[in-house]
């Protein structure tokens, strides 16, 4: 049960709050309304006390006579220390039932809040100075960690729905496109299918084209090379000249023709190139590999024996493996 602290006038006294007085002098008008203040500082209940004027009694009309004795007999009623019921928007009641509404996530959120909260309050820069500390320290990260749990236990549970479905949709598009392990879809063994005939003969058509893009390149030197040795050759003899002049024009002709030959024989051929690497010498490679990323290069060394390490080797020639102690 709620404590009742103050009655006081609609209007508090300065500074916002109800004093510990009952109340104010009533002031010189009709009627005053107050409010119950209860100890969690909510109020109440409203009710009209009636007051008497102090200024010269005057003649009421019938209607004023009828409203005062209904205040009167709304004020005889009146106890001030009664607890209204219904919610007049203060904090819940002890025995008001919890929110009901929130969600697993919700609650899992506040109460992760808290603690975390809680956690600033410990974990400010300062070290642990005694046992008990240390035991409401533990308290508190044993918590943290419990929530994580309960945390992570909550997502797979919400994401389970969706992975279903995605794992139906990959179920289902799998025979027709699938690329994995597992297996290969229509769609990629068809392609590899036609891929496998139809390489071996581009690449045949491309190097016949090649061929014969060579071909027309090594005639269009020999022409150019033959024009201009008639050049220098026809010096002083107009006739010559002219000849070798057009030995050139013919000549230009014959590298454009070999031009388009090369580019037949480059572009449009349905075929890609891909390059393969392939170490050919140790050494050098990791010297290589060494100078050109030193960075990346001993992140992969330290990679590699940190996994030698986690599967119990305590000895790396070029490695210091120290043990540690970490909280748990």
């Amino acid at each position: 049960m709620l404590q009742v602290l103050a009655l006081y006038p609609d209007k508090p006294p300065r500074g916002g709050r109800a004093m510990g007085t009952c109340m104010n002098r009533a002031p010189a008008t009709s009627e005053m309304k107050y409010s119950v203040l209860t100890v969690d500082g909510g109020i109440c209940d409203r009710r009209y006390r009636h007051h008497e004027s102090a200024s010269p009694a005057r003649t009421k009309s019938p209607q004023e006579e009828t409203q005062m004795n209904r205040r009167q007999a709304e004020s005889a009623a009146f106890d001030p220390f009664a607890i209204a019921t219904g919610h007049n928007g203060g904090p819940p009641l002890d025995d008001e039932p919890a929110n009901d509404n929130q969600t697993p996530f919700d609650a899992l959120k506040t109460e992760l809040d808290d603690l975390f909260d809680e956690a600033k309050n410990f974990c400010d820069g300062e070290p642990i100075d005694s046992d008990e500390m240390a035991t409401a320290i533990t308290e508190l990260h044993d918590r943290i960690h419990e929530c994580g749990t309960r945390a992570e236990a909550l997502r797979v549970a919400e994401k389970k729905p969706l992975d279903d479905k995605v794992a139906a949709i990959q179920a289902k598009f799998h025979p027709l496109i699938g690329n994995t392990k597992a297996g290969k879809g229509k769609v990629v063994l068809g392609k590899d299918a036609c891929q496998s005939l139809l390489t071996p003969w581009r690449k045949k058509v491309a190097d016949e084209k090649a061929a014969e893009a060579a071909k027309k390149a090594a005639e269009a030197a020999a022409a150019t090379k033959a024009a201009e040795d008639a050049i220098r050759s026809s010096s002083g003899n107009l006739s010559a000249r002219e000849e070798a002049e057009e030995l050139l024009a013919d000549a230009k002709k014959l590298e454009r023709g070999a031009k388009r030959a090369d580019k037949a024989a480059t572009t449009g051929l349905g075929l890609r190139s891909v390059w393969n690497v392939n170490i050919a010498d140790d050494a050098k490679a990791l010297d290589w590999a060494f100078e050109h990323a030193p960075g990346e290069f001993m992140a992969m060394a330290l990679s590699l024996a940190e996994e030698q390490v986690r599967k119990g080797v305590r000895s790396i020639e070029g490695f210091s493996i120290v043990e540690d102690k970490v909280a748990r």
